[in-house]
């Protein structure tokens, strides 16, 4: 995912970059755990969607919903699939992402990770 906030939020900074402590810092100061940028995607999408397993749990923990969609109707493991961010794959399916979601391409998660030759 790219950035399409203006700007971005803090707490999808920190979850595209990786950084576990600043994110862990803002969720426990009260930050918007479900706040989406002007694609729809949240924290989540950008921390599926990089692979950063770590940030993904912490947000699952915080409360994310595993399910939300973003205008392309995508969820985070859609975005975790389509990046073959096998880690991000699991904790998602583990906290209940659904994998028969349909996009609006049409596509679940896993027609996502087919069309980008992942297994």
């Amino acid at each position: 995912p790219v950035f399409t906030d203006s700007p971005p939020s803090s707490l999808v900074i920190a979850a595209a970059k990786g950084d576990v402590i600043a994110l862990q810092q803002m969720l426990d100061t009260g930050a918007d755990r479900n706040a989406k940028g002007a694609l729809g995607n949240t924290a989540l999408h950008f921390a599926c969607g990089h692979g950063h397993v770590e940030c993904a749990r912490r947000l699952l923990a915080a409360g994310s919903n595993p399910n939300e969609l973003n205008e392309g109707r995508s969820s985070p493991l859609h975005m975790a699939c389509y990046a073959g961010k096998i880690h991000c794959v699991q904790v998602m399916v583990d906290a209940g992402a659904s994998l028969l979601a349909r996009n609006s391409s049409g596509c679940t998660p896993r027609d996502e990770a087919r069309v980008r030759g992942h297994k």
